[in-house]
């Protein structure tokens, strides 16, 4: 978990970016196909409810949280915002 006095994505992403800088790709891609796994455990245990009910997660903004995950809406931020930087960092890198 990220330091409590970093509150914002540019503040909670840097930070996450100087940790793991000097990381090897395979130790960094293996951990986030994990997270993957465990996320997707935890929400096949949550309740019918939670992943159709539009207001469970205030976070989601009157959407519910299974069609989001479904969709891949729910990690489009990573496509969108992440990806673009990986794939520069990626090819200058090879």
């Amino acid at each position: 978990m990220w330091p409590a006095d970093r509150v914002n994505d540019d503040e909670i992403n840097d930070w996450i970016h100087e940790v793991n800088k000097d990381r090897l790709l395979g130790e960094v891609i293996g951990e986030s196909r994990e997270s993957y796994a465990r996320l997707a455990e935890i929400v096949q245990m949550l309740p019918d409810d939670a992943i159709t009910d539009p207001d469970r997660f205030p976070w989601l903004e009157g959407e519910a949280l299974g069609p989001q995950i479904v969709s891949g809406e729910f990690f489009s931020h990573l496509h969108e915002e992440h990806e673009p930087e990986i794939r520069r960092w990626l090819q200058e890198s090879a």
